[in-house]
């Protein structure tokens, strides 16, 4: 592989959803008006080794330099798949600069080939578990899992972090299968690894004996819950991060500090009265986007479970950008499920360098020293070695809320520019279509009678959605006092704008007339020329409801590209992306476009597609 120099790296989209807020806004776009988006059209499709769920990223008018005199100047596309491949393209005709594949056993195997690689399939995780049966319609990721979350750039070190998941064939009959959660720290030039990179952040062995009754007072437990299923600590990796509860339920201890974070196991003397969790990657779902700190030392990534089905806890974790070692871990719900998966979606950090997240439906104590954080949003601090909770906020409710299914996780959390004070709002909606706005400085905590928050509406209540059984699974998009989110379900969905008032209420506003949307939505983009444009585009890119209604891509003409103005009440395009001009291109669950000055890069079923003028 040759070796490059990178410079000239200052313009481009190096993140899930565009900026730190989360509100999902390009708002530098100088090519894209209503007057021309109409005449978008094919540029170039590559096809690559496994499906892109992840944002694609772009770097804009960068240099690349080769040891052998070959210069590039042009936009770079980078693109994750779940193959665990990398590739760079050239944003100019999709030709491939550098690719890579980053599964662990390639990384340290040599003698592997395209031919042998080791991918991931689905139903190695899936059919890990006990309950394989409720796992039959399953397809949120098919047919391998690599690298689901985001990867996020450094612009200023010009370098890519990625988090891949690998499983492995072993020999040895007692454990036929490794499960590895890998960081990743690579050269934007060449693709190669930078000092420490790859990182183990943990590991597993699927064992064929998986119940460890004798170890129940002094062992490792993988669940609390009622079925008692235990892991021995040779199972895990050394090196797999944990935390530590105390056996007695009333005095569960809420640990983030130092100890478990230097010490893996075999560095504590564990007495009868503690349990440990550790970490699990043949569970745990690495589905959010990667965030990047402002000060640039530290990148935070999240897990959920599978299909929010499973044993899985709800896991932050930072890493130093230097060491790549674990430098915060935070599990949101000691007591199982709650998980962190946020439809995708990074982990937003406000002004002051709070981190928020949102978690899946799971137990809740409205203690917080208990640990046990299902069903909330939360924000954190990072104080050295650890991620503290500094407030929080779940629904009066949250019990019925987690029978029903029902949580706040689906979709994430976007941060909104304040009223009349200094401190940001949070904003969120939750699966069922209820969206609410908090203050930042306080969140609202637990009140077993009332939400004590800012404002709540509950959408349906104002217009009858498109469809049946509509729901949610997309963090609200935001610009200039509107809140943009997108409903699902039997049926299809649309768009929904609501007012954000100075007032701090949410106020209904309009709904995209048409049913451009599948079972489970699609993000909102929104494009404005700069921060104060009146008439901003509004983008989506969605699998309509046709063929299989479970499954990631959609059939026949099921993904689609709409363009509406700010209002909703005028379509300006709209792109049958499966048809043939489109090189019959099929959307990923989730995916959110990459919009940039005159380029739209979209993600699918072993695909990049660029569309523009």
């Amino acid at each position: 592989m040759a070796t490059f120099g990178l410079t000239n790296i200052s313009n481009g989209v190096f993140m899930n959803r565009y900026t730190l807020d989360n509100a999902n806004v390009q708002s530098n776009e100088k090519i894209f008006t209503s007057a021309n988006v109409s005449n978008i059209n094919r540029k170039w499709s590559r096809t690559v080794l496994g499906d892109v769920y992840a944002q694609t990223l772009y770097i804009d008018n960068v240099t690349i330099r080769s040891n052998t005199g070959q210069v590039y100047r042009g936009g770079v596309v980078i693109a994750a798949t779940q193959r665990n491949f990398i590739y760079a393209l050239n944003a100019s005709n999709g030709t491939v600069l550098w690719s890579s594949n980053y599964s662990y056993k390639w990384q340290r195997d040599s003698s592997y080939t395209s031919s042998n690689i080791s991918v991931t399939p689905d139903l190695d995780y899936l059919a890990s578990q006990e309950n394989v049966e409720s796992y039959a319609q399953y397809r949120d990721i098919r047919p391998n899992i690599g690298i689901t979350g985001t990867p996020v750039i450094d612009s200023v070190a010009g370098v890519l972090y990625f988090i891949t998941s690998t499983s492995e064939k072993s020999t040895n009959p007692l454990f036929p299968t490794w499960f590895y959660s890998t960081l990743n720290k690579v050269s934007l030039s060449n693709g190669a690894h930078m000092p420490n990179s790859p990182r183990i952040i943990g590991g597993v062995k699927k064992s064929i004996s998986r119940y460890w009754s004798d170890y129940y007072g002094t062992g490792f437990l993988e669940a609390i819950n009622n079925n008692q299923r235990h892991f021995k600590s040779t199972d895990f990796v050394n090196g797999t991060p944990y935390v530590i509860i105390n056996s007695n339920a009333s005095n569960l201890l809420f640990n983030n500090g130092s100890a478990f974070i230097s010490g893996y196991g075999d560095t504590i003397d564990h007495s009868s009265e503690q349990r440990v969790i550790f970490f699990n990657p043949q569970n745990q779902n690495q589905q959010t986007g990667l965030t990047l700190s402002r000060d640039r030392n530290n990148v935070y990534a999240g897990w959920g479970s599978f299909g929010n089905t499973g044993y899985s806890f709800g896991w932050m974790m930072g890493f130093n950008t230097t060491t790549l070692s674990n430098s915060g871990i935070f599990c949101s719900s000691l007591g199982g499920s709650g998980g962190i998966s946020q439809g995708s979606t990074k982990f937003p950090i406000d002004s002051y360098n709070f981190i928020y997240t949102s978690t899946d439906n799971g137990i809740f104590f409205s203690h917080p020293a208990a640990g046990c954080f299902g069903n909330a949003i939360l924000k954190l601090q990072h104080v050295g070695s650890n991620l503290n909770v500094l407030d929080f906020f779940t629904q009066f409710n949250v019990t019925n809320l987690n029978q029903q299914n029902l949580n706040v996780s689906t979709g994430g959390i976007t941060i909104i520019p304040p009223s009349d004070s200094s401190y940001e709002r949070v904003l969120g909606c939750y699966k069922n279509l209820k969206m609410i706005l908090l203050d930042s400085i306080y969140l609202g905590s637990y009140n077993s009678n009332i939400n004590d928050i800012l404002s709540e509406r509950f959408i349906p209540t104002d217009v009858d959605v498109n469809g049946s059984n509509q729901e949610t699974f997309i963090a609200p998009s935001y610009f200039n006092n509107i809140a943009y989110i997108t409903t699902g379900g039997n049926g299809g969905g649309g768009i929904i704008s609501i007012t954000v008032t100075s007032s701090n209420t949410l106020e209904y506003r309009t709904t995209s007339t048409d049913n451009i949307t599948g079972n489970v939505g699609a993000p909102v983009i929104i494009t404005s020329s700069n921060s104060t444009d009146i008439n901003p585009l509004i983008w989506i890119a969605s699998q309509v409801p046709i063929g299989d209604p479970l499954a990631q891509t959609g059939s026949g003409e099921g993904s689609k590209l709409f363009v509406y103005n700010n209002t909703l009440t005028t379509q300006h395009t709209q792109i049958n992306l499966t048809s043939s001009s489109y090189s019959s291109f099929k959307l990923c669950k989730f995916h959110n476009p990459t919009i940039y000055n005159g380029r739209v890069i979209l993600g699918g079923s072993d695909q990049v597609l660029m569309l523009g003028l």
